[in-house]
This record gives structure tokens, sequence and C-alpha cells, in this order.
């Protein structure tokens, strides 16, 4: 097996505004991730692009991820693994919300990429929802290992 590859979600992209941060920090966590999606060792599926505008169109953390998205590897997972996903983690689904449904896209293409290659997803969606369990959660009951985006920015010297 190769180098672990790490599945971003949407919170722990949002997860950098809160992190007091300056600007000049920010833009050096922002060259790290894209150094680790350049090396296809960071990755997304595409609904943490659409929920990234949704939320924050305009703002820095859409900017970036929209503008690595064509050089991640891979986009997407079929649907197979995201009802594997739906079976298995039924409260990660959050039926109030159809737009509120990256979480299960994100574990699925963990299940996925995990036949072939050691994976983690980084998460800061920690804490369970009263509409939905959280994705570090659906992870443990998936066996996926998760970590904050902290935590990768830390094993990787990225942090500010």
């Amino acid at each position: 097996m190769g180098s672990v590859v790490y599945i971003i979600d949407t919170h722990a992209l949002l997860s950098m505004q809160d992190q007091g941060w300056t600007g000049e920090q920010i833009n050096h966590v922002y060259d790290g991730l894209t150094s680790l999606v350049v090396d296809k060792m960071l990755t997304f599926p595409q609904c943490v692009v659409r929920e990234c505008k949704r939320i924050a169109a305009g703002e820095r953390v859409y900017l970036w991820v929209n503008s690595v998205s064509s050089s991640r590897h891979p986009k997407n997972c079929p649907w197979e693994y995201q009802e594997q996903v739906m079976a298995l983690c039924p409260n990660l689904i959050d039926d109030d919300d159809p737009e509120e449904q990256t979480p299960v896209e994100v574990a699925a293409m963990a299940l996925r990429l995990r036949e072939s290659v050691p994976v983690e997803v980084v998460t800061d969606d920690a804490t369970p929802l009263p509409t939905r369990d959280c994705l570090k959660n659906a992870c443990l009951d998936l066996g996926v290992k998760s970590l904050s985006l902290v935590e990768l920015l830390e094993r990787h010297s990225i942090l500010p």
C-alpha cells in the first residue's frame, strides 16, 4: 500500500475561518493543501465544491476549492458506495435537508479508495446534530480513520 490519501469535507475547509490565522497564514495553509492535492494525497467529492459555493460563494475557501477541483483525483465515486454508507450509517443522512448529504459522499469516497490505498477522512464534523450523526462517528462505524484539519496540517508541517 502507498501513501495515505485524505478525503476532506466542507466542515474541515470552513473551520479555517475559525482559527484566527492572518491572511498570510491562511495563504500558507492553502499552498500546503494545494501541494497535497497536486501530489494526489488530498481529494474531495464534487459535492464539497457545491456545498462551499452554497455556503461561502465569493469567500477564499470557495475560490480555493473551486480552483483545485480539476486537479484532484478521484473526483467522485460510484453510487453503490453511497448506498453502502447509507445502509451502514443511516443516521448520517439528514432527511430534512437534501443539500446536506456531503458527509455520505465523503464517507463513500473513503470506502471506495480504501480498497486500494490507506485513507483518512479530514473532518471537523465531530458533534452529532439533532437531525443527523456526525461524520467522525460514521467513520468510526465504517472503520475509517479520521482526523481534524489542524491534525492534518500538523502531520504535514503546514500548520502556521
